[in-house]
């Protein structure tokens, strides 16, 4: 009895690492592929930088060579109307004539980055298929798709959730 009681613990055991093991390889094989590359993370911050040292007149041309084709979609948790995507003539314009909601959050978050404080302006990064989202601090998620080997900007979330 006490031997059948031996192996009943033991295949429990046995199980239980088992199962550790699994869950370790998953966590790792996750984070492999999910990594940020440094070439992803160098062209980020590259946009951001050219946001803030041309703060407020940027190159249109060098502005749109971050952004993605299809556009950008522009989200703010403050306000009820719903994520907007704006093509690339729609940012082009906001930008030229310093105005909408184009140009107010580009501004902002060149504004946000250039406080030299991690509570505005470090940077996080975090991969998900093929997408590398970026954290501009506790503000704005910056989220860019992986093209042929570029990054080009697909969605600018404001995330501070004001008078609350």
């Amino acid at each position: 009895m006490k031997k059948n009681k031996l192996k009943s613990i033991d295949i429990i055991l046995l199980s239980f690492m088992i199962i550790f093991c699994l869950f370790i390889i998953g966590i790792r094989s996750e984070e492999s592929r999910s990594s940020v590359t440094q070439d992803e993370i160098t062209q980020i911050t590259n946009f951001l930088n050219f946001l803030r040292t041309n703060s407020p007149s940027w190159n249109l041309d060098k502005f749109i060579s971050f952004v993605s084709p299809e556009g950008v979609t522009f989200s703010d948790i403050n306000d009820p109307q719903p994520d907007k995507c704006y093509n690339l003539q729609q940012i082009k314009e906001s930008l030229t004539k310093h105005d909408g909601k184009v140009y107010e959050t580009i501004y902002h978050l060149s504004e946000i980055y250039s406080i030299p404080s991690p509570q505005y302006s470090e940077l996080n990064f975090r991969k998900k298929d093929n997408n590398v989202d970026a954290h501009v601090g506790d503000w704005y998620v910056l989220t860019f798709k992986l093209e042929k080997g570029r990054c080009l900007l697909i969605k600018c979330e404001y995330t501070v959730l004001e008078g609350g």
